[in-house]
Parts: C-alpha cells; structure tokens; sequence
C-alpha cells in the first residue's frame, strides 16, 4: 500500500500520507481481518479494506444495509492488469 500511495503522490494525485498507509495505521484494522490481500508468484500484489458499517464517514446509513471498501491499492508495478477490477469483484462477492 505504501507503494501505491508514493507512486499516487508522485504522479501529483497524493491520496494517503504515508502516516495512514503506516503499520501503525491499519494495525488495528489488520487485527480485526479487515484487510484483503491478493498475492501472485512473487508476493503481495493489492490490497484493500472491507467493511459492513463505517461510522466516520457514513454515520447515517444504517448498520448491515451498505458495504465499504477502502484503501483499495495495486502494486505499482503490477497496474494495468485489470487487478483492481479483481480485487473490486472479491469485495462484491464478500458484499
């Protein structure tokens, strides 16, 4: 994810600062598995955050009737590939 966020800002789109993209930053999220990583031969390829109800941003919608997705990020490297488009599909069939 840091990757991506760096290869954003350096296209002059900053997205994340590399603070909310941190260890630090998703670990509590991480913990509580809400954190999808899609991996290919040669390790981690994209990522993203999945969530059922999320009260920072969309407090009035009620809980179980919406699905989030957030941090969604492709390997700089691997873009190009339709694998957002994979990652997008995963989290419908999650939904």
């Amino acid at each position: 994810m840091t990757s991506a966020a760096a290869s954003l800002s350096d296209k002059g789109y900053p997205l994340w600062t590399s603070a909310e993209v941190s260890e630090a930053a998703v670990k509590e999220h991480v913990c509580a598995g809400m954190y999808y990583v899609a991996f290919d031969d040669e390790g981690p390829i994209g990522v993203f955050r999945f969530q059922l109800e999320d009260r920072v941003f969309w407090p009035e919608i009620a809980h179980g009737s919406s699905a989030y997705i957030h941090k969604l990020a492709v390997d700089p490297r691997k873009q190009g590939r339709n694998l957002a488009h994979g990652l997008l599909s995963h989290a419908c069939q999650l939904t």
